[in-house]
């Protein structure tokens, strides 16, 4: 098993699996050590695992062999936090020094995994001198671990299917092989990561549909399971970090999406009675709003009572604790907490902690911070803080508490740091702190009467950015959410753009400011001459200068002592200019050119491919990005600022009293008891066989599977031709050859007669020359199979004996010889009741004529007979009537036909023949036959075979007849 995993032979693991190899007892640590530590060197996971070692302190003598030093399971986990993400937990613990030593203690061995493989293959490894009895808790995911790792498809395949887990497995796939895929410097190879990613995306995708098809609860449960397994992360979080968008845009996954983020609002409420209520709370009781759990309370009557009226006639005969028993059965219950109607205030309180209502009042709150923003800005920006301006700095604190919160909180217990890096990651999250710091900057200068002014210039530009931080609002928008994704890519285009525009203005500027400038000192007018004017001309703006129509000396300071003035271009004792006219207007020309008509186009044709790309993927893109933003409001405090404030004291005091505070994410992160858990991994792996069984029945009647296997048998028919022709053409070449020697023969005969009748003949005779006949030897050949096939018989060896359900005991054709031993052939014996009893009058008398030819038929085997051809592989007479030969008569009785007067009739100048024919009972018309046994005479035999009458007749034709042979007569 060993060999077959380090050589990748997949047809070998799955050989052993089908023969009961247990995973769980071939899998130590130890064992998956040697796997990993057989990784080819050119690999990228090699180059990651010695990169972790290199960084790591202090390594152990025993981490080495042969001067090397040894991966071990601690290594292979950093590099899969590395490859999933710091939102997984280590998938193997680092192992104390005194147990890694005990693991490894060694005593060095070579081995050849495989016979062709190069010497460089070869490794060096260990043969422990103690047995760890510890086996891996879960082989499957450590093999598939090991098979992703190194892109083993086959073997990857084989462990997934063997695997609990399988959607949360497939992801890990696709988040592992995307991450390496985009470190792989070998575009082959980076190619076919991402081919098998996409793969196991759509294994993913298609197991969970089944799954949702079958069960949409339990199928859900899956999405927010914590699998341990997978270091207690979850299969949306798994999702989500892998960006697969394909499978966040399944229905399943957006409806449970909805449902998280209305909360306990119905999902079709509509946003306008959500907004109404805002502001007019009482309106909640007047059942403008629905509540889920109303519905499904509503949903379960009416399924409990089309149950009860379609069981009415049953229930209807049963007695009172029968019909109660079964009414507990159909009705719903009444104490049930999920359907339970909610009160007053659980409804107020429903409705203002939903997370699309805590959106809506976070809207609203941020709109009135940008307003109050504005009006301190453009009103009521005093040196001395006005008490708006106050209200201003305490709105902000409360943004900056709850940044603070959002750095802290961490409900699916990542860490802090796995949640730093996440919250960093998040772009709106940095532009938030890029906002703060900025009023920071701009406050603490507005504080100073010196920088008063500058305070207010950093405040203004701050107030852009916390306008564009609006735009988070509107992704929640299923039109205006994929623009703004469209917004960002774009950004990015501009920026390959600017690269391209800055490096023709600066060539264009710094050629026409040389030309046409002599020795500028002023860097703000060199500035304006190399960059800003360049770039205005992009936008239509048409320089002057570079001609000699626009040159005007009191427009520009000779000597450059003006310093709102451009320094003049060069010119004579005369104020004329002195400048190539045709060379500025040829280097304008092939600038606007460039620029205008060559890069701007550029620009639009990006601008184009980037909005096509995100306008057909709308709908994914979309559906994608609404999770951060329903999980982030999901675990907000329902207050909006500066209201929140409250609630950051609250929670202050609240993880100060308790040691243990409450996660509020039991949505988006659920952990189920064993029991439960078992019974929902069953439960998928069961949808996973089906699934499996479906995908291989629709491979096998796809239209491309059916082109192939007709391509395959178009093939195999075409080389069947090719070799028939060759075997003609051979053919034809022979039998061409052998007419050419027929006339070479003749050709030699002929010489030969001529040199006789001329005297030129050799003393000795000519040699006889024998023309072969390849037919009559392949004839011959034949005829000699033949005969050595008739030694061993065929008939009486069938394996079913004939009009019967006897079964004879096989035996091959070496065996039939008596000769030949053959050992445990015990043939049943079979004598059928229509054979009779046996005819002969004992062995003695069988004896006297056994021979027959070559055959001796006196041999006995065990008292009886035996047969003279060999083995059968029966014993007994079967359907015969006696051991031995068994003769039979058939008679042929002819006269000639007469006409009345006697004469002999002919017909077409011959004489007719009438031969004898009986029918007996039951029968058709046949010759006279009969079976001759043991010591019977013919004569006898045709006395019993013709009654008396035709016996007489037969007597009297014999008396007429004339003898014309030894055996022969005629009347």
């Amino acid at each position: 098993m060993f060999a077959a995993l380090v050589g990748d032979k997949p047809g070998f693991v799955e050989l052993f699996l089908e023969n009961g190899v247990n995973l769980r007892e071939f899998l130590s640590p130890e064992t998956l050590v040697r796997l990993y530590n057989n990784i080819p060197p050119y690999t990228l996971l090699y180059k990651k695992l010695q990169k972790v070692m290199e960084c790591e302190k202090q390594p152990q003598i025993s981490d080495k062999v042969d001067g090397k030093r040894k991966v071990l399971l601690h290594h292979v986990s950093i590099v899969l936090q590395e490859l999933l993400g710091e939102f997984t937990g280590p998938l193997y613990k680092q192992l104390k020094d005194t147990q890694e030593r005990k693991m490894f203690s060694i005593s060095p061995i070579k081995i050849n995994i495989l016979p062709s493989a190069p010497h460089d293959m070869q490794r060096t490894y260990s043969q422990e001198s103690e047995i760890c009895e510890e086996e891996a808790e879960d082989p499957e995911r450590d093999l598939f671990i090991w098979a992703i790792l190194q892109k083993r498809k086959d073997l990857a395949s084989i462990f997934w299917v063997q695997a609990m887990d399988s959607i949360d497995s497939s992801l890990v796939a696709c988040k592992i092989l995307k991450k390496m895929s985009s470190e792989e410097n070998d575009t082959d190879l980076s190619e076919e990561m991402e081919e098998l990613a996409q793969e196991y995306e759509d294994r993913a995708i298609g197991l969970f549909t089944e799954c949702y098809r079958k069960h949409t609860k339990r199928a859900q449960k899956m999405l927010v399971r914590v699998s341990s397994t997978w270091g207690n992360t979850t299969c949306l979080r798994l999702a989500l970090e892998a960006e697969s968008q394909r499978f966040m845009a399944l229905g399943g996954v957006q409806a449970l999406l909805t449902k998280i983020w209305w909360g306990e609002l119905s999902v079709d409420t509509n946003t306008w009675q959500v907004v109404l209520c805002l502001f007019l709370w009482p309106i909640i009781y007047s059942n403008l709003i629905t509540f889920r759990r109303d519905e499904e309370r509503k949903k379960k009557k009416l399924s409990s009572d089309r149950e009860l009226n379609t069981n009415s006639p049953v229930t209807e005969n049963l007695n009172f604790g029968q019909r109660a028993i079964s009414q507990t059965v159909l009705l719903p219950r009444s104490d049930d907490q999920d359907t339970k109607p909610l009160s007053h205030w659980q409804q107020l309180k429903a409705f203002y902690t939903s997370p699309v209502v805590v959106f809506y009042w976070n809207v609203v709150a941020y709109f009135g911070f940008l307003w109050l923003f504005s009006y301190v800005l453009l009103i009521d920006f005093q040196t001395q803080p006005s008490g708006k301006e106050y209200f201003l700095y305490f709105w902000l604190s409360t943004l900056v508490c709850e940044e603070i919160r959002q750095l802290f909180y961490d409900p699916g217990g990542f860490g802090f740091r796995s949640k730093a890096l996440l919250y960093i990651s998040s772009t709106w999250n940095r532009m938030d702190v890029a906002a703060i710091l900025l009023f920071v900057v701009g406050l603490i200068c507005r504080c100073f009467p010196a920088t008063f002014y500058e305070g207010r210039i950093i405040l203004c530009l701050d107030f852009i950015i916390y306008c564009i931080r609006v735009m988070h609002i509107f992704t929640v928008s299923k039109t205006l959410g994929p623009k703004i994704i469209m917004v960002q890519m774009m950004m990015k285009d501009i920026f390959f753009f600017l690269f391209l525009l800055l490096l023709a203005m600066v060539a264009y500027g710094v050629a026409k400011q040389g030309i046409l400038i002599y020795n500028e000192q002023r860097l703000d007018w060199i500035f304006q001459g190399v960059v800003y004017q360049p770039y205005q001309m992009i936008f239509g703006e048409i320089l002057t200068d570079v001609s000699f129509s626009g040159f005007d000396l009191s427009q520009c300071t000779v000597n450059g002592t003006d310093p709102y003035k451009p320094k003049c271009p060069v010119h004579d004792s005369n104020n004329d200019p002195i400048f190539p006219e045709w060379l500025t207007i040829i280097l304008l020309c092939l600038y606007m050119l460039f620029t205008n008509i060559l890069l701007l186009n550029l620009l639009i044709a990006m601008f184009n491919y980037t909005f096509q790309l995100i306008q057909d993927n709308t709908d994914k893109i979309w559906k994608f990005q609404r999770y951060p933003l329903i999980e982030e409001y999901y675990c907000r405090p329902p207050a909006p600022p500066p209201f929140i404030v409250f609630s950051h004291i609250f929670l202050l005091i609240e993880h100060a009293t308790q040691r243990k505070v409450k996660r509020k994410h039991k949505k988006f992160k659920k952990q189920l008891d064993d029991k439960e858990e078992a019974e929902l991994l069953t439960w998928e792996a069961i949808i996973k066989e089906n699934y499996l069984i479906k995908q291989k029945r629709n491979q096998c009647q796809s239209l491309n599977q059916q082109i192939s296997c007709t391509m395959e048998k178009v093939d195999a028919v075409a080389e069947i031709i090719d070799v028939n022709r060759e075997g003609n053409k051979v053919e034809h070449r022979i039998s061409h050859l052998e007419e050419q020697m027929t006339q070479s023969m003749r050709a030699l005969n002929w010489i030969m007669n001529t040199l006789i009748e001329k005297n030129f003949g050799s003393r000795e005779s000519a040699p006889v020359l024998v023309i072969s006949d390849s037919k009559n030897k392949e004839d011959e050949i034949e005829d000699e199979e033949k005969d050595l096939k008739s030694l061993c018989h065929v008939n009486a060896r069938s394996l079913m004996y004939p009009d019967t359900n006897i079964q004879r005991y096989p035996v091959p054709d070496e065996k039939v010889p008596w000769e030949i031993k053959f050992d445990g052939y015990a043939p049943p014996t079979y004598t059928a009741e229509t054979a009779g009893e046996d005819h002969s009058t004992g062995l003695s008398k069988l004896k006297t004529a056994s021979k027959d030819g070559s055959q001796d038929r006196d041999a006995v085997q065990e008292s009886l007979p035996q047969n003279p051809k060999g083995r059968t592989g029966l014993g007994g007479r079967g359907k015969l009537c006696c051991f031995g030969p068994n003769h039979a008569v058939d008679p042929i009785i002819t006269r000639l036909k007469r006409n009345s007067d006697n004469s002999p009739a002919v017909k077409c100048g011959k004489k007719v023949l009438e031969f004898l024919v009986v029918r007996y009972p039951g029968e058709d018309w046949t010759l006279p036959a009969g079976v001759l046994h043991h010591g019977e005479t013919f004569p006898k035999k045709m006395k019993v075979i013709l009654n008396p009458k035709m016996l007489n007749m037969f007597q009297k034709l014999r008396e007429e007849a004339v003898e014309v042979g030894a055996k022969f007569c005629a009347n």
